[in-house]
């Protein structure tokens, strides 16, 4: 399984909000699995759960959480109801602590809730501007060579709040090697898991 290859490893590391993604509805169940693994739950959204850890943290989570499809590190949340707030927050962060100078950073996606920015088109063209300016300066560059793996940064703006998030899964949760060949319709794992707990079921109980 890939997990955080991408983000080096250096002194910024801390206890930092991490966010797990899950589907729509199984907040609760991730939730209670977060804190079965002993995590300090901090907030829940739609489809996401966060929670406090340090870099040992993002691995386990990535590595023992059954029900979720991806872990990211909450790189900041900050009030943006405009493009300018929008740019300065993410050109804040200091992403020469998390990146390699040849790191390849895709907006993968974007997801506005009642919030005065709602072309995600155009959050997604801000952000990555901001990554890209703030890591040009630190490191006196006018282009990034863009040659080394890529990493996602995803985006929510809720209620003119903006979330950045940065992936620290690589490929989806569901992909960590628990099924060696496929079949009709398959099932991800990680949905699974989430229908088990809801069933309530336990292991020593038959499943058919």
């Amino acid at each position: 399984m890939t997990i955080a290859h991408k983000v080096k490893k250096c002194y910024a590391w801390h206890m930092n909000i991490l966010v797990a993604l899950c589907a729509v509805g199984a907040e609760k169940i991730l939730g209670n699995e977060l804190k079965q693994l002993g995590f300090k739950l901090e907030d829940n959204a739609p489809g996401r759960v966060s929670f406090t850890g340090n870099e040992d943290a993002m691995y386990r989570a990535n590595y023992c959480l059954r029900t979720s499809d991806r872990v990211y590190i909450q790189m900041a949340k900050y009030h943006a109801d405009d493009f300018d707030a929008l740019f300065d927050g993410c050109y804040a962060i200091n992403w020469q602590d998390f990146l390699k100078k040849d790191t390849r950073v895709v907006v993968d996606k974007v997801r506005t809730y009642k919030s005065k920015l709602n072309s995600e088109h155009s959050v997604q063209g801000m952000v990555l501007k901001a990554i890209y300016k703030k890591l040009g300066d630190v490191w006196h560059m006018s282009s990034l060579p863009e040659t080394g793996e890529e990493c996602d940064v995803r985006v929510y703006i809720d209620e003119d709040f903006a979330y950045i998030l940065l992936d620290t899964s690589g490929d989806p949760l569901h992909k960590r090697g628990y099924r060696t060949e496929g079949g009709i319709a398959p099932l991800r794992e990680t949905t699974a898991a989430i229908l088990l707990q809801e069933l309530m079921w336990r292991r020593k109980t038959p499943l058919s």
